[in-house]
């Protein structure tokens, strides 16, 4: 990951310059948790349909910046993705990142060697071949 110090004032600058959708994956992040890191951060987002009236010409309002004393100084909890390149931003969109890509590969091994005690409990019922009527693929275990 960047080195970059994020602000409030930085991520302000591109959430009203480009859509949220569009700034999150240059963070590895998806759209409603880049929404919330500004509604936690006090930092206004565009309106739905701000981007369609800026495409048919208009120009609507755009909502200040309030003063936040809590966060001078402070800089976002937020890293730009290594895929990120800011010559070219819109390759972000083409390929998204992926969880292998974030974190690689977990090794896991075949036996546990100390597992909770619900763990052997259940898969002694999941290893029950009755009861995967559930639509969602899910076993029903008889109550007992």
């Amino acid at each position: 990951m960047s080195e970059t110090v994020i602000t409030r004032e930085m991520l302000y600058q591109e959430v009203w310059s480009d859509p949220v959708a569009v700034v999150a994956p240059r963070y590895g992040i998806s759209d409603v948790a880049l929404a919330k890191i500004c509604k936690e951060h006090r930092i206004p987002i565009p309106p739905r349909g701000y981007w369609a009236k800026i495409k048919a010409g208009r120009t609507p309002p755009k909502l200040p910046l309030s003063r936040a004393p809590e966060f001078d100084g402070y800089s976002m909890p937020l890293d730009r993705s290594p895929n990120y390149d800011p010559d070219s931003p819109k390759t972000m969109l083409e390929k998204p990142m992926t969880a292998l890509d974030r974190i690689g590969t977990i090794e896991v091994p075949p036996e546990l060697a100390s597992p909770h005690s619900l763990i052997p409990a259940a898969a002694k019922r999941l290893k029950m071949k009755t009861g995967w009527d559930n639509y969602k693929g899910l076993n029903r275990l008889a109550r007992g």
